[in-house]
């Protein structure tokens, strides 16, 4: 039986193998998790890769290959698991200066505070955060603008539907 310590040292030993290998693929782990026990272990894992791009599902197919095959060679496991690699998807949040610096450059939406008392919802370029002032540049007919950070309710990847 694997004690808990045992299985966060093995945890923590799949975290920094998994970042290694994803740095040298010119891409980053957002999130890590391994949850259940057994054969009935999933080692979930999202991706990414900074700046207008983002991830694709080539990358994850290449990450998910190779980790796999690594993780078996050096036997990190020792029962059957389900390894998923994703993107964070669209719909994730921006939310951390890491999460700020992967989204620069990509097309988001932000509810912000409105004078009303209500959100009002602002699509731009993400150019960062400067001095605790959201920026977003102009694309298309929207202008962009600049926020507080501390009035924006929710930023997250432009989703066009």
């Amino acid at each position: 039986m694997v004690t808990g310590v045992e299985q966060k040292k093995a945890d923590t030993e799949m975290l920094t193998l998994s970042a290694g290998l994803a740095q040298s693929m010119g891409i980053e782990i957002v999130e890590f998790r391994f949850l259940g026990s057994g054969s009935d272990a999933v080692l979930r894992i999202d991706v990414d890769r900074a700046g207008p791009a983002g991830v694709t599902l080539d990358d994850c197919q290449r990450f998910s290959m190779a980790l796999e095959m690594t993780m078996d060679d050096r036997d990190l496991i020792d029962h059957g698991y389900t390894l998923e690699v994703s993107s964070p998807g669209m719909d994730r949040p921006i939310a951390t200066d890491d999460d700020i610096r992967r989204n620069t450059g990509r097309k988001v939406m932000a509810d912000v505070q409105a004078a009303d008392g209500g959100t009002a919802r602002v699509v731009g370029i993400l150019l960062g955060i400067e001095d605790g002032i959201l920026v977003l540049g102009p694309v298309d007919a929207e202008a962009g603008g600049r926020f507080p950070w501390t009035e924006v309710v929710h930023l997250q990847q432009f989703l066009p539907f």
